[in-house]
C-alpha cells in the first residue's frame, strides 16, 4: 500500500525549507502537526513541528522554519492543509506569527465524526489510523517513558534533548499520518449518498472545511468579562451555599459534608433506608454503591424526599460557582478575554460544544439567577449585540412536519407556544397573551400562586402544557420525561401529548414516519443530509401492542430502540437547527465560499461574532451612533435566510423554508443586556 512509511528528515536549514515549499506548492497540499511546550491554545509555543507534502517523505522542523511556512506558503490560495486537531495546531502556529491559511483547512477529527458520529472517543489520529488503515502510530509514552509529576510536553522535550532521532521520528510520523487517515476518510465520505442527493463528502468539503476556519477565527477572537463582577459574586454565592447547608442540616438532624458521597449514601441508604434507584459502577475495585448522582437525585425529589430537593439546590448553586464564576475567573486571559475552545464534533446532533471553559450550558436568561451573563461586557469602544433565533426549534418542526395549523399559528405571527396552546384547548390566543403579561405583574407584585386568579392559571397551565410537547418532541424526550417537567402522571402527560396531536395530524405522522424511517434504516437525517446512526431501533424489539389512536404495531421497542426512536426525532429537528446556525454564521463571517455582500457591509461595519450558544450569535460593534441600524439589516437578510443561496453553493434544489425564520436582536454593554 502507498502508505510504507518514508524515512524521516529534519530540517533547519531556510534553503532546504524553501525546497520543501517548492514540493508543498506541486502537489498544492500539506499535512501538518504541532510539538508544543503545553495545551494553552493562547499561550504556549511550538518546539518542533512536522509537514508532509506527499506520502514519500515526511519532514520534521525547527520552529524556526516557520518563517518560511509564513513568507512562502500559507497565502496560497491554491495550497490545502490537512490537520488532527486543525483548531489546535492553528492556534499554536499562530502564537507563533503564523496567520490562518488562505486555502481550505481540513480537519481529520470531523472527517471521521462525519464518518460516524458514535465514535466518540476514537476521532484522534491514533485511533483514526488503527481503525481506518491498520496503522501503528506510537504514543508518546512508548518512546519516551514520563517521569513523575511530568507533563506529556515536558516529556517530549526531555526527548529531543536525550534521544533527538527518536523525537523527529515521533513528530514527523504524526502529520504522515494526517495525511494517510485524511486521504482514506475523503475516499469513504465520497461513498456515501445522503437524503439530499449530496455526498456527505460534498458536506465535508462545502459546509465543514470553510465551518472550520471560521470557528477558530472566532475563538480566536475571545469574549471579554469582568473579572471583578466576577469576584463579587463568589461571597453571597458562597452565603447561599452554606445555607442551604445549614437547612440540610436542620432537616437530616446533623450536620453533613454535601460533597461527601460516602456520608450521603450512610445517610440516605443507611439510617433513613431509602430504596436504591441506580448503582455506581464500582471503579477498579468493582465495590458497587447506591448512586447519588443528579438524575437519582431528582427522582427522590420527584417522591417528595425534601432532603433530596435540598441537596439538588446546594448542587446547582455549587455547579454555578464552579463552572461560571471560579471556572470563568481560572481561564481569564489577555485582555480579560475568555477563549474558549469550541467543538465542531462534540454532540451526536451536530450542535457545537465547548471546554475550558464551558460556555454551551450557561444559564439561561430567565435562569440566571446570579446574573452570570453580565460578567460578560464588550471591549473599550464597543457594545454587544445578541442575535437570537425566535423559537427555531418549533419553527423547523412546523416545516418538517408540513402541518398546516403549525405553520399558520407562525404566519399570523403568534408566539408558538401560546398559538399551539390556544388551538388545543380552544381558548382565543389574546386571553393566552392577556395571561402571561398579568402573570408578570402578579409576580413583580410578589402575589403568592395560590392566590392568582384560577382563570390565569389555567391559561398558564394550557401554555406551559403545549410548550412542554412541543420540546418533548423536538429534544426527543418521552412521557416520564414530560411528566416531570409538567408536574403530573406519565399517564396525564401522554394524554396531553395526544391533545395536542389531535390538533395538529401532521405533527404526528412527521413522528411517525421517522420513527417508520429509522427502524427501516437505522439512520435518519437532517435538512441538509447529516446522518444520526441509530443501529438499536433495529435490534431492540419485543411484542406487538395497539396504540391509543387504534394503531396496530407489530412489535413494541425495548428501551435501548425507545430511545432511538426519540433521538430520531430530536436529530431530524435539532439537526435542522444547528444547520441553520452553521449556515447564517458562515454568510456572516463570508468564509471561504459563503463571500457576499451582506458580509462586506457588516465587515465595514466592525461587526465580529465572539460566541455562538444554541440558537444565538453574540458579537462586538463600535460604539457608533446609529450603527445598530445600519448592522440590522444586513444582519436579518442573513439569518432569517440562510438557504437562499443553497442551489448554487451546494446543489440543493430548495431556498426557503415553508416558514419565515425570525431573530430577535439585542443590544448591551453586558451579554445580559443584549439579550
Amino acid at each position: 500500500m502507498w502508505y510504507q512509511l518514508p524515512e524521516t528528515e529534519y530540517i533547519d536549514d531556510p534553503i532546504r525549507m524553501e525546497q520543501v515549499a517548492r514540493e508543498v506548492r506541486a502537489h498544492r497540499r500539506a499535512a501538518v502537526d504541532t510539538e508544543t511546550t503545553g495545551v494553552d491554545r493562547q499561550k504556549d509555543l511550538v518546539v518542533m513541528w512536522s509537514i508532509c507534502p506527499h506520502p514519500g517523505v515526511r519532514y520534521a522542523c525547527s520552529p524556526e522554519m516557520l518563517k518560511v511556512l509564513k513568507g512562502e506558503l500559507i497565502d496560497d490560495p491554491r495550497i490545502e492543509w490537512d490537520f488532527t486537531n486543525a483548531p489546535f495546531d492553528l492556534s499554536m502556529l499562530e502564537n507563533m506569527g503564523v496567520p490562518v491559511p488562505a486555502g481550505p483547512v481540513h480537519c481529520t477529527l470531523i472527517m471521521d465524526w462525519l464518518w460516524d458520529e458514535n465514535r466518540r472517543g476514537r476521532h484522534g489520529l491514533k485511533e483514526t489510523a488503527w481503525d481506518h488503515l491498520k496503522l501503528n502510530m506510537d504514543e508518546l509514552s512508548t518512546v519516551v517513558k514520563k517521569q513523575r509529576g511530568e507533563s506529556v510536553p515536558d516529556a517530549f522535550a526531555r526527548l529531543m534533548r536525550e534521544d533527538f532521532a527518536s523525537a523527529i521520528d515521533y513528530a514527523s510520523k504524526d502529520a504522515w499520518g494526517t495525511q494517510a487517515v485524511h486521504d482514506n476518510l475523503m475516499l469513504k465520505l465520497r461513498d456515501v449518498e445522503t437524503d439530499t442527493g449530496l455526498s456527505l463528502l460534498d458536506l465535508y468539503l462545502k459546509v465543514e472545511v470553510p465551518y472550520t476556519k471560521m470557528l477558530h477565527i472566532m475563538a480566536r477572537r475571545g469574549v471579554r468579562v469582568a473579572p471583578s463582577y466576577l469576584e463579587d459574586l463568589r461571597g453571597p454565592m458562597q452565603q447561599e451555599l452554606d445555607k442551604v447547608a445549614r437547612e440540610f442540616a436542620r432537616a437530616a438532624g446533623r450536620e453533613i459534608n454535601l460533597n461527601s458521597p460516602k456520608q450521603l449514601r450512610d445517610l440516605f441508604f443507611g439510617e433513613l433506608g431509602w430504596d436504591p434507584i441506580k448503582w455506581t459502577k464500582g471503579g477498579e475495585s468493582g465495590n458497587r454503591q447506591p448512586s447519588c448522582d443528579e438524575d437519582t437525585l431528582k427522582l427522590y425529589a420527584a417522591q417528595g424526599k425534601p432532603l433530596a430537593q435540598v441537596l439538588m439546590k446546594h448542587r446547582g448553586i455549587a455547579k454555578i460557582k464552579g463552572t461560571y464564576v471560579d471556572g470563568l475567573l481560572k481561564h481569564v486571559g489577555r485582555e480579560d478575554r475568555i477563549y474558549t475552545n469550541i467543538k465542531q464534533h462534540g454532540t451526536v446532533t451536530t450542535r457545537l460544544s465547548s471546554v475550558s471553559p464551558n460556555l454551551t450550558n450557561i444559564p439561561n436568561p430567565e435562569d440566571d439567577i446570579y446574573r452570570i451573563r453580565d460578567a460578560f461586557i464588550a471591549r473599550d469602544g464597543h457594545r454587544l449585540m445578541a442575535a437570537d433565533y425566535k423559537q427555531l426549534e418549533m419553527y423547523l418542526l412546523a416545516h418538517l412536519s408540513g402541518d398546516v395549523r403549525m405553520q399558520e399559528v407562525i404566519h399570523k405571527g403568534w408566539d408558538v407556544h401560546m398559538g399551539n396552546a390556544a388551538i388545543t384547548y380552544g381558548v382565543p390566543y389574546e386571553d393566552i397573551v392577556a395571561a402571561k403579561k398579568e402573570a408578570g405583574r402578579l409576580e413583580a407584585a410578589d402575589v403568592p400562586h395560590d392566590q392568582w386568579p384560577e382563570e390565569v392559571t389555567q391559561l398558564l397551565r394550557y401554555r406551559r402544557n403545549a410548550k412542554g410537547v412541543g420540546f418533548a418532541v423536538t429534544y426527543g424526550e418521552g412521557d416520564a420525561a414530560l411528566a416531570e417537567q409538567l408536574g403530573v402522571t406519565k399517564q396525564e402527560a401522554a394524554d396531553t401529548k395526544e391533545e395536542l396531536f389531535d390538533q395538529y395530524p401532521g405533527l404526528r405522522d412527521f413522528i411517525f414516519d421517522t420513527h417508520d424511517d429509522v427502524v427501516a434504516r437505522g439512520q435518519v437525517s437532517n435538512l441538509l443530509g447529516y446522518i444520526r446512526h441509530l443501529p438499536e431501533a433495529q435490534s431492540d424489539w419485543k411484542g406487538g401492542y395497539w396504540t391509543k389512536s387504534g394503531r396496530y404495531v407489530q412489535k413494541r421497542p425495548g428501551p435501548w430502540a425507545a430511545r432511538a426512536l426519540r433521538q430520531s426525532v430530536n436529530l431530524r429537528v435539532q439537526g435542522t437547527a444547528a444547520a441553520v446556525v452553521r449556515l447564517a454564521q458562515m454568510f456572516i463571517e463570508g468564509i471561504d465560499g459563503y463571500e457576499n455582500e451582506h458580509a462586506d457591509r457588516l465587515r465595514e461595519l466592525g461587526y465580529e461574532q465572539i460566541l455562538q450558544i444554541h440558537d444565538e450569535v453574540l458579537a462586538e460593534y463600535p460604539t457608533e451612533k446609529g450603527i445598530e441600524a445600519e448592522i440590522e439589516k444586513p444582519l436579518r437578510a442573513i439569518m432569517e435566510h440562510p438557504f437562499h443561496d443553497l442551489p448554487e453553493r451546494l446543489g440543493l434544489n430548495f431556498r426557503e423554508l415553508d416558514v419565515p425564520l425570525r431573530i430577535d436582536i439585542g443590544t448591551g454593554d453586558t451579554w445580559a443586556q443584549a439579550h
